[in-house]
């Protein structure tokens, strides 16, 4: 299968603070662009399951999607639609921050609502079902940040995000490449 886009891989700068207490580039890492079953493209930038507890990046975390109190960055990539089918509604229970980086991508809600959003736009979907559509001619890039929270009630979102794949059909992929 072809990748989506052109780009490869992002380049992450971590710091840290070291053990005589200064701050220290602990980590300069690329991360591949890893395409999906879905045909998305994935790169997983960062992660922690233990995001308010510490800041020593002694825990990188596990899984594609945060538990309660985890957080992924995330490149997420979505080429067009072409003759597919619509891809269904999924809840997970994160909140989710982001920013269109390229493309133009629909934003479709449960209720029938929806918004396109074009590139500098950010969106924050705070656990509800919802899916997104790209019906344009490129790829669109999202950069997004997935942080773990309390299932929403009656939303349809798994207790454990590291088994939804019924709502994520692209988690089969796992940990999106990352070592």
């Amino acid at each position: 299968m072809t990748r989506p886009l052109d780009l490869l891989s992002w380049r992450v700068i971590e710091t840290a603070c070291g053990t005589t207490g200064e701050s220290m580039i602990a980590n300069d890492q690329r991360h591949d662009l890893v395409t999906l079953t879905s045909g998305r493209g994935l790169s997983q930038l960062w992660k922690t399951d233990h995001l308010l507890g510490s800041c020593d990046g002694s825990d990188p975390g596990s899984g594609l999607f945060p538990g309660f109190n985890g957080l992924r960055m995330w490149i997420l990539v979505i080429p067009p639609d072409g003759d597919r089918s619509p891809t269904p509604m999924h809840a997970t229970a994160t909140v989710d921050f982001g920013f269109v980086l390229r493309g133009t991508v629909a934003l479709e809600m449960e209720d029938g609502s929806s918004s396109v959003l074009q590139p500098g736009d950010a969106f924050v979907q705070a656990g509800t079902k919802h899916r997104w559509q790209n019906s344009g001619a490129e790829s669109a890039v999202l950069g997004v940040v997935v942080v773990g929270a309390t299932p929403a009630a009656d939303q349809g979102a798994p207790a454990d995000n590291n088994d939804c794949s019924e709502h994520h059909p692209e988690r089969a992929d796992d940990d999106a490449g990352n070592a």
